[in-house]
């Protein structure tokens, strides 16, 4: 009896000193904070103080001279004569106008009713090769040049004095997705991007300020033209109102007629013009330079 006691105790001692082991003394106490007297304390408590924010960087104004853009396809003149249009596009008082659809007799046409200068492309055309893509200015236009992708022109080239600076300006006509396969809309997206990288190459040997307008056929977002957001500020984004929709043929209207310049340049305002005339909408953007011309040193 007494062994069996025993063995009854050996088996329950583990238990009770686990037992003992998950027990824990209670807390201590910590003694209370004292009250303060309230006879203590001063009259009147300072002003809360405002928790410290970081104020934003002023973004800088553009104080130079001012440059009106304006773009558009105007469809080959289908839709309305040259004539009219040169009032449309003479209404918005432009210093430069990037004309698509529109092959040079066109554009002598329209810069004639408009008394702007036209970029001379004649003598840059290959036997057989045509172009579709005009610049117009109020200031003679030097050194005209053709930008080329896989054959095609698809851009033109030209220099002109604005506000006291020499810009190069670039009017562009990317190819055209017109509804088909999917390899074949697959092959023109490619192709716009080709056209997208060439333009970057262009542009990146011209020294000072770019203007560049056109139908890009892409819209500000896609991968191609935020390639060129890279390097260039897009107008309507940047100082953009109304809808912003250049092509409204499509359903539901679609942007993808810009205009883009270099960051010594800021849109001020840029707006979409009311349909007509073409089956696109012409694109007016007001920039100007970020800094005053300099002062040239007299000779006196």
């Amino acid at each position: 009896m007494k062994r069996s006691a025993l063995v009854i105790l050996l088996l329950a001692l583990p238990m009770m000193l686990g037992s003992c082991r998950g027990r824990s003394d209670p807390p201590s106490r910590q003694p209370e904070a004292a009250v303060p007297d309230a006879r203590a304390l001063p009259a009147t408590l300072p002003p809360p103080t405002a928790p410290a924010t970081s104020q934003p960087d002023a973004v800088a104004q553009p104080t130079g001279p001012a440059v009106t853009a304006v773009t558009w396809n105007i469809l080959f003149a289908r839709r309305g004569t040259p004539e009219a249009i040169a009032a449309a596009v003479g209404a918005r008082g432009p210093d430069v106008v990037f004309l698509q659809e529109c092959p040079p007799p066109l554009a002598a046409r329209i810069a004639g009713f408009l008394r702007l200068h036209v970029a001379d492309v004649g003598p840059l055309l290959g036997p057989g090769e045509s172009i579709e893509t005009a610049i117009l200015c109020r200031v003679p236009l030097r050194r005209v040049g053709l930008i080329r992708e896989q054959g095609r022109v698809f851009a033109v080239q030209a220099i002109a004095t604005l506000g006291g600076r020499d810009v190069h300006l670039v009017c562009v006509h990317q190819k055209s997705t017109h509804p088909g396969s999917v390899r074949e809309m697959a092959e023109t997206s490619a192709l716009r991007m080709s056209q997208t990288t060439t333009l970057l190459e262009a542009t990146e040997a011209m020294a000072g300020a770019v203007v560049m307008g056109g139908d890009f056929n892409e819209g500000a977002t896609s991968l191609s033209m935020e390639r060129l957001g890279r390097r260039f500020a897009h107008a309507f984004s940047q100082a953009g109102h109304g809808s912003g929709i250049t092509f409204p043929d499509f359903a539901g209207g679609l942007q993808i007629d810009h205009v883009y310049c270099t960051r010594d340049l800021a849109a001020v305002d840029c707006f979409v013009a009311p349909a007509g005339l073409s089956d696109h909408r012409m694109v007016v953007a007001r920039l100007r330079f970020m800094r005053p011309q300099p002062e040239t040193q007299s000779d006196e």
